[in-house]
């Protein structure tokens, strides 16, 4: 039996079983007992499960960080699962350059975004590709459903030298291309079996667009003959209302096709993600940009990629940077709408695999300066994962 089946088969065993009482705040916890009950169980499989799936509310969710890498993603569910089966297990952060991995800091103080502290409601706007009409708004408020036993504990941007390079690996095949016009393009990534995210101004500027055509990676970097078909459109409000709030860049497109056999990058909600805390952690940026390195035009429209590290700054006193990962991995026009990724290595009961990470969605950036991405918080993830007006 797979990792994933048995996964999925704990966390459906899980959701039949209530959560349990309060659990005194001083007492020393394994970090796998992430639901602070005493005890570690598919309970606290499930407690990860749903906070992903955007249904449950966590105050504290650095406790869901089973492996302590400073995100939450499917690599804490696999951390419970493998001590809940009495396997081996361990993961760590991955640099494809330099072939090196490294293990993220522990860290004394925690530093939360406020958007993902936000309980407040987000309004979408959406288009039918297929009916040719713009429908109805909807929105979507963040679950206040509380697991009981979770208590309170403690546009272009070359930075220096070009480092990007033809994108080569598994996770191609999750990385779409999106033709937008005769000189214009994005890019988006899988996340659902009929869902792909990418930025909200490679789907609406000043009105909808729609694709030309939508068209899938191969392992090689290059474009395969796989097109998708279109089928909704959905943005936030903010974005129509202001281009230039960047938190709210982000967008989703559904297709026709079933693409479960195709990559899907992990969603993943950071804390304390800052240059102090994450110095040693790779951050990627994939997408198809207008021009290749060295000022070429990127002809054929390959796919490329580059690595990077988180970076503080606070450019954006207008808007604030709640909501925004900064980085200073390499990008150009074209890779909007790209993901903004992690690779963690993982080795369950000598077993290797990877995982790509989304933290955020690419923007773009200020020339010399720094890149950005609207950031992977709980409001995205349940737009993405758990969005009933998402129609395909």
């Amino acid at each position: 039996m797979t990792f994933k089946k048995i996964l999925s088969g704990a966390i459906a065993v899980a959701t039949l079983v209530t959560s349990v009482g309060m659990f005194p705040v001083s007492a020393a916890y394994d970090v796998c007992d992430v639901n602070r009950d005493g005890v570690v169980n598919v309970r606290d499989v499930s407690a990860i499960a749903s906070y992903r799936a955007g249904n449950v509310y966590v105050p504290n969710y650095n406790q869901l960080d089973a492996d302590k890498n400073l995100v939450i993603n499917s690599m804490d569910e696999q951390r419970v699962l493998a001590e809940v089966m009495g396997w081996s297990y361990h993961s760590v952060y991955y640099s494809k350059k330099n072939k090196i991995s490294s293990q993220a800091p522990a860290v004394s103080s925690i530093d939360y975004d406020n958007d993902e502290n936000s309980m407040a409601e987000r309004e979408y706007i959406r288009y039918s590709y297929k009916q040719q009409k713009v429908l109805p708004n909807y929105k979507l408020k963040p679950s206040t459903t509380q697991l009981n036993s979770l208590n309170s504990v403690d546009s272009r941007a070359i930075i220096g030298a070009d480092d990007r390079y033809i994108a080569t690996g598994s996770e191609n095949s999750g990385v779409v291309f999106i033709k937008i016009g005769e000189d214009n393009n994005g890019t988006g990534f899988i996340v659902g079996d009929h869902q792909i995210a990418t930025a909200a101004h490679c789907v609406y500027s000043n009105g909808w667009i729609t694709p030309q055509s939508i068209i899938a990676y191969g392992y090689n970097g290059k474009l395969s003959n796989t097109t998708f078909t279109p089928v909704e459109a959905h943005v936030p409000k903010e974005h129509k209302l202001d281009k230039d709030h960047y938190k709210y860049d982000y967008a989703l497109v559904t297709v026709e096709e079933d693409l479960s056999d195709y990559v899907h990058f992990d969603l993943g909600t950071s804390y304390s993600m800052n240059k102090t805390n994450c110095s040693n952690i790779p951050i990627y940026v994939k997408g198809c940009p207008d021009e290749a390195p060295g000022n070429v035009k990127n002809t054929d429209d390959s796919l490329y990629t580059a690595e990077g590290r988180v970076i503080d700054c606070n450019p954006l006193l207008e808007y604030g940077t709640t909501g925004i990962l900064f980085f200073d991995t390499d990008t150009s026009g074209g890779e909007s709408g790209g993901p903004v990724y992690t690779v963690t290595k993982n080795n369950v009961n000598g077993k290797a695999s990877y995982t790509y990470t989304a933290l955020a969605v690419f923007h773009g950036g200020i020339t010399n300066e720094f890149n950005m991405g609207a950031l992977m918080t709980k409001h995205l993830i349940q737009f993405y994962r758990d969005n009933s007006y998402a129609n395909y």
